[in-house]
């Protein structure tokens, strides 16, 4: 669901109103894009190049393909991010229709991504600093149900802490037609941690009866002086490299690493490891598969912390 039609039949509904101070604790304890979001420094590389490119020469100065495989991966854990945290963050110009003691609702209001449906948005307080939220749609003048749920944890600033939330894939793609393209999924669990550094995210997605997913899992790692990582397991067709798992640390500057490992397929235990300069080119890599090569030199490879 795009939010940029939301957030425009939403000001034309409500307009711009006042806050009070308790409207503000509810939504500064609620995660934010910014906080949550991969922070991969890009270049022109396209996404993932796919399995059967693993096994291309490889030499010092050209493109690192694990590098293409790492920025697409980072790209569609975002994408992700968009979906869920989108609508929470355009609640934060308007505000709340309805108030209680421990609750804000704002909406509904007309869904222009869905024509015939409504959307609401709810966020309640379970104690000080927890809270809940859900994001709610419904045909006009029916039942409301859930397309996205969540739980926050604050710290004390009321601002970062834990949580988890969940996509509910399969709920929305049966009734929505812009979650048609969820229909492979059942739903996709996160947890976050933002309270302090290194702030992680955990992103594990559940296929629906019947269908396969490419990519299973997603973790994403920020250090506080904004090197970062993200590891990510993919499954493919190739009998050699049927299921591997990518792991790539990197640098503010963008030079950076990443292993890929094969764990299904006729060579399970296979490596590669490649590690890019500034501009996302190979200084070194190497595979210990059959046939696989070794070019550059490992001194080369940049160091990132808490990344092995």
């Amino acid at each position: 669901m795009r939010t940029l039609a939301l957030l425009c039949s939403c000001f034309l509904l409500f307009g711009c109103g006042n806050w009070s101070n308790k409207d503000l604790e509810f939504l500064n304890a609620m995660p934010t894009r910014e906080q949550l979001r991969s922070k991969l420094p890009t270049g022109t590389s396209a996404g993932l190049s796919g399995e059967g490119t693993r096994r291309d020469a490889l030499g010092v100065g050209e493109p690192s393909k694990l590098y293409k495989d790492t920025k697409g991966a980072s790209e569609g854990f975002n994408g992700i991010l968009t979906y869920m945290i989108g609508a929470l963050e355009l609640v934060r110009s308007l505000p709340p229709t309805q108030r209680s003691e421990d609750s804000r609702l704002w909406g509904p209001w007309a869904d222009n991504d869905n024509p015939g449906f409504e959307a609401q948005v709810v966020i309640t307080r379970v104690d000080e600093v927890t809270f809940g939220y859900k994001v709610q749609h419904r045909p006009k003048g029916g039942t409301f149900f859930t397309s996205v749920s969540g739980a926050f944890k604050a710290s004390q600033t009321l601002r970062k802490g834990s949580g988890s939330f969940t996509i509910h894939a399969g709920t929305a793609a049966a009734q929505l037609p812009s979650a048609k393209n969820l229909a492979a999924l059942e739903r996709i669990d996160a947890a976050y941690f933002t309270e302090k550094y290194p702030v992680t995210v955990q992103m594990k997605f559940t296929a629906a009866a019947g269908q396969v997913q490419q990519t299973v899992d997603y973790g994403y790692q920020e250090n506080e002086d904004k090197s970062g990582g993200i590891g990510f397991r993919m499954k493919g067709t190739d009998a050699n490299v049927s299921q591997l798992d990518i792991g790539s640390a990197w640098l503010p500057s963008g030079a950076g690493y990443g292993v890929l490992t094969v764990v299904e397929g006729n060579w399970k235990g296979a490596i590669q490891l490649e590690c890019w300069d500034a501009a996302f080119n190979i200084v070194y890599a190497k595979q210990t598969w059959p046939g696989g090569v070794e070019v550059g030199e490992p001194k080369k490879c940049v160091q990132v912390t808490n990344f092995p």
